[in-house]
């Protein structure tokens, strides 16, 4: 994609959309999200026009779509910037709207569905069955969003209960038509019934078709306080790129890449002044790391290569049905396909170290697998905020990274000087012939290690795999035979390798607090 492409979505559940106050409400709403559209539901309104819509849309949201509130109908309606998508209604039912959205600016269509599911028989049934019939095109993206008034699971209530059944029905529904749930950032619940000792569940859900992750890697949904009805209202943050990490990563496909051992061996072999092996060695990795950012920003982005690829052999395989080849163009032909395998290769390595081991086999040929998967674990494990002892919300990084860094800090305590009390020489009898244990390792022994060592495992915190120590050990291995040679004669000064991260795992579906992690 040339561009990234970003759009909000506000829904929400309103109880009832006649009232000043609520059409306050959802303005403050707009508002904070940044929408350009608009999904609520249970209007409980017989009609709308553009006059009542601006009551509680700002004027350039000025398309819309709605349903009825007639009978069992609680009433939708889904509003639009025109200045931003054009939209075309698909479907219209007591319980569901859909509509057809295009960008003005970039032409992306895709498909937003806006529910209300009722709560009792016999229009609980029809809902139901209409779910499980819906039609989505896999070639299609498609947005389904809204009060489904059902749970997946016993914990998404705050107590005890709710109907093993609806659960069952609700995920098969999700199963059979292959959708992705986008989890809420930071809430657990949805819904309240606003009592003393309330009564909460997740009744709003948020569901995308499996097309779409290729298409809109990072999507959000944020939740909003709720100044008025007893449901949160959520907008959903829909980009075209996940943001790239300042973390360096060194990628296997750069040394298949034309000039690599050059730059590794120009930059290993700049002068480096350290006390010892272990602090040599990390300066020249920290110098080694900022060389090969910069070689790889000269590299032509493998997206933009393959797709030049595809739409030369498209035109070669169009001149050939005109006339027949030259020799020349053949001979081009057969080259470039071979370089378009060649990168398809490479894009593969990427993205198959942004996946977890356990998927491999499973997506070996499947490029889109690997993207989807990474994306997952983005959305996954992305921080949107952090809420504090005092209810307070934290979005900033810095804020966030402030309050991990103390939560961890506290956890870990410090460390405190230990004596040793117990005589060893007296404890532990010798015993002769070890003495090839404490012998100083050989270069080939040393050769060996580095021979048989995994090369796609998880890179160290320098940010450098397997792969890169096996494929440039010619180069770099003077300096590791010096390190273990001060090692083992005890004059290596530890400190500068002793670096680590903190990984942060979720104790809970939907972590709100540092302590949740």
């Amino acid at each position: 994609m040339s561009q990234n492409k970003q759009w909000n979505i506000l829904c929400w559940n309103m109880r009832g959309i006649n009232s000043e106050t609520k059409q306050l409400a959802i303005r403050n709403a707009i508002d904070i999200s940044g929408c350009s559209v608009v999904c609520l539901r249970e209007t409980k309104r017989a009609s709308f026009d553009a006059s009542f819509v601006k009551q509680f849309c700002p004027k350039k949201f000025d398309m819309f779509e709605f349903v009825p509130f007639v009978g069992n109908s609680r009433g939708l309606i889904t509003v639009w910037m025109s200045s931003v998508f054009t939209g075309v209604p698909i479907f219209s039912e007591s319980f569901a709207l859909g509509v057809r959205l295009t960008s003005t600016q970039s032409n992306d269509s895709w498909t937003l569905v806006n529910i209300y599911g009722p709560c009792v028989d016999p229009n609980r049934m029809i809902f139901t069955t209409w779910l499980f019939d819906l039609d989505i095109p896999n070639s299609e993206d498609w947005l389904i969003l809204g009060d489904f008034n059902f749970i997946r699971a016993p914990d998404n209530r705050n107590r005890g209960g709710g109907d093993a059944n609806d659960m069952l029905l609700f995920n098969e529904f999700i199963r059979r038509q292959s959708l992705v749930e986008l989890p809420i950032k930071g809430r657990s619940f949805t819904w309240s019934n606003m009592q003393s000792d309330p009564l909460l569940e997740q009744l709003d859900w948020h569901f995308t078709s499996v097309n779409w992750a290729a298409k809109y890697p990072n999507i959000v949904v944020m939740p909003l306080g709720k100044p008025t009805s007893d449901h949160v209202p959520c907008y959903v943050s829909i980009q075209s790129k996940i943001p790239k990490s300042k973390i360096f990563r060194f990628e296997d496909y750069w040394i298949k890449q034309p000039g690599f051992f050059d730059v590794v061996q120009w930059s290993w072999a700049k002068c480096c002044y350290a006390p010892n092996a272990a602090a040599v060695l990390c300066k020249k990795l920290k110098t080694l790391r900022y060389d090969l950012k910069q070689w790889s920003r000269k590299i032509s982005k493998l997206s933009m290569l393959i797709d030049n690829c595809n739409k030369t052999l498209l035109e070669i395989d169009g001149l050939e049905e005109r006339r027949r080849l030259s020799a020349p163009e053949t001979n081009f032909r057969v080259i470039l396909k071979q370089h378009l395998l060649y990168l398809l290769d490479c894009q593969k390595a990427y993205w198959k170290k942004r996946c977890m081991v356990r998927y491999f086999k499973f997506g070996d040929g499947n490029m889109k697998f690997f993207h989807r998967v990474a994306t997952e674990r983005y959305r996954r494990n992305s921080i949107a905020s952090l809420r504090l002892p005092d209810n307070s919300i934290i979005h900033d990084h810095v804020g966030k990274e402030v309050v991990l860094f103390q939560a961890f800090k506290e956890r870990l305590g410090c460390s405190n000087q230990t004596n040793m009390k117990f005589d060893l020489p007296r404890i532990i009898k010798r015993v002769e012939g070890l003495q090839a244990l404490s012998a100083p390792s050989t270069h080939e022994e040393i050769d060996k290690v580095v021979k048989e060592m995994p090369a796609d495992r998880a890179p160290g915190p320098d940010g450098f795999s397997g792969t890169f120590i096996k494929s440039c050990w010619q180069i770099i291995k003077d300096d590791f035979y010096q390190l273990c040679s001060e090692f083992h004669a005890g004059t290596l000064d530890l400190e500068s390798l002793n670096t680590g991260f903190i990984t942060l795992i979720p104790k809970i579906q939907s972590p709100e607090t540092a302590n949740d992690y």
